[in-house]
């Protein structure tokens, strides 16, 4: 659009010359009124392509996701070995694709029924995230174009499922608009996916409508209580990997 603009406004431009030199043999002010209009047809051009041709409309979930089984860390790419990540599926991936890819669990927690009853006792990778760019994509493996700065499922306790996921984030060139609410998907603990917005543009981000993400995270855990004799025992139990 950027290269069309530019001829149209080359070709006015030449247009105003001729009318001029044609012009202005028989009447200045009849010559001027015509170059006055052509002027006004530039200044629309110059309005609609910076006002459209430039202008993207956003909302609801606009994010990609897919949970990821393994990841394999290569260090000599960008000419062989390169990082690759195992997802359920590449749907909705492609090439030259940037990404992030985040551990969302896995962290073990303290579960007794003490004062230190939440602690954290192990991170395991909990929170590591970065963001690449997809180099190919091989049925439910992904390849990236530069080496991994960090580590996921490094979890020594078996029980403790690390969930790692893999998330398109699309880029936006020229402004962007929220006309409807912005949202990721909602954290769905079963596929290990959701809970995270992201997004790249090159302009000005314009909000008519909310960016939320309002319910849409880790969901609680379950308060237990079990019976004791004649009474509930009025322990916490929740689960110990967060």
């Amino acid at each position: 659009p950027e290269g069309k603009v530019k001829s149209i406004f080359d070709k006015i431009i030449e247009g105003i010359f001729i009318i001029f030199t044609y012009y202005q043999i028989k009447s200045t002010m009849k010559t001027t009124a015509i170059i006055l209009k052509c002027l006004y047809a530039l200044t629309a051009i110059s309005f609609f392509s910076f006002t459209c041709l430039g202008q993207t409309n956003i909302g609801g979930v606009i994010n990609t996701y897919a949970k990821v089984s393994g990841v394999s860390n290569g260090c000599s790419c960008p000419s062989s070995n390169c990082a690759t990540a195992t997802v359920v599926s590449g749907g909705g991936f492609a090439v030259n694709d940037i990404v992030l890819l985040i551990q969302m669990k896995g962290a073990r927690a303290d579960s007794s029924n003490t004062t230190t009853h939440g602690n954290i006792l192990n991170l395991y990778d909990a929170g590591n995230y970065e963001l690449d760019t997809i180099a190919s994509i091989a049925s439910n493996v992904i390849t990236f174009k530069t080496p991994l700065k960090q580590t996921y499922f490094n979890n020594s306790v078996v029980a403790d499922s690390a969930y790692v996921q893999l998330i398109k984030v699309p880029v936006y060139s020229g402004n962007v608009n929220v006309t409807s609410t912005l949202t990721p998907q909602a954290w769905n603990p079963v596929t290990g996916t959701g809970g995270v917005l992201a997004f790249f543009l090159t302009g000005t981000l314009t909000l008519q409508a909310n960016i939320s993400a309002d319910g849409k995270g880790f969901t609680t855990p379950t308060h237990v209580t079990l019976p004791t004799a004649c009474d509930y025992d009025t322990a916490f139990y929740y689960q110990s990997t967060i």
